[in-house]
């Protein structure tokens, strides 16, 4: 997918592919940030220390929620054209270009790696290689932080479908990911799935937190991994 013909429309296209919820897409994305902050919160003393990395940034929206909370954050992404847009939002942040699908840094550099709704743009034949680039820039007691659509559930197969951004996805199960998340080195794998119900409240987010959280219906999930 060429998401520099996108860079303008980025945000009007997810918009529009997911109206038939009637919800904005902030309610999706703080649904998946809540979760990724307390995961934060239960593995390292200090989040705001961790030094993080959002893979696949796009236009720096959840960088935006993210920074006050983690202002160690760098964003990357394959689009120079969606990345200005970043760097406009997100001016006190640094944001790289990613080239020939190697990430611009040392190996070790990250506490965490966190790719939300990135790796259905990844070409299967190229997974094996994605991953093994988030191993190398992971710190040894790192963490790693996938969330994805669920294909088990209809209505994120409707809202991918009417997406002209996942035109060329492949969308994989929570279980493939963990498998192919296991065979790249990482262990202690969790899944979660989130995005049960269509509105918020202190109610259904206990259900979803204590209830719900283990079963295969959610909206999308969050793989959890290690690298031990």
């Amino acid at each position: 997918m060429d998401f520099d013909s996108f860079a303008e429309s980025y945000e009007r296209e997810v918009a529009a592919a997911i109206r038939f919820a009637r919800l904005p897409h902030r309610f999706f994305l703080e649904a998946k940030l809540d979760h990724l902050l307390a995961t934060l919160r239960q593995r390292f003393e200090n989040p705001r220390q961790v030094r993080a990395l959002d893979l696949g940034c796009g236009t720096g929206l959840v960088d935006c929620l993210l920074k006050v909370h983690l202002p160690k954050l760098i964003g990357v992404d394959t689009s120079e054209k969606v990345l200005q847009t970043a760097k406009f939002r997100n001016p006190e942040l640094e944001y790289r270009h990613v080239m020939d699908n190697l990430l611009p840094f040392e190996a070790r550099s990250f506490d965490v790696v966190f790719a939300i709704c990135v790796w259905h743009h990844v070409p299967p034949d190229r997974w094996r290689d994605f991953l093994a680039e988030i191993s190398r820039v992971l710190a040894a007691d790192g963490v790693l932080l996938i969330y994805e659509h669920n294909p088990w559930n209809p209505l994120t197969r409707v809202a991918v479908a009417r997406c002209a951004l996942d035109a060329d996805c492949v969308l994989l199960t929570a279980r493939q990911a963990a498998e192919n998340v296991r065979s790249a080195g990482f262990g202690s794998i969790i899944i979660d799935y989130l995005l049960f119900l269509p509105f918020r409240s202190r109610f259904t987010e206990f259900c979803e937190r204590k209830l719900l959280r283990k079963l295969p219906i959610g909206a999308q999930y969050a793989l959890c991994a290690t690298r031990r």
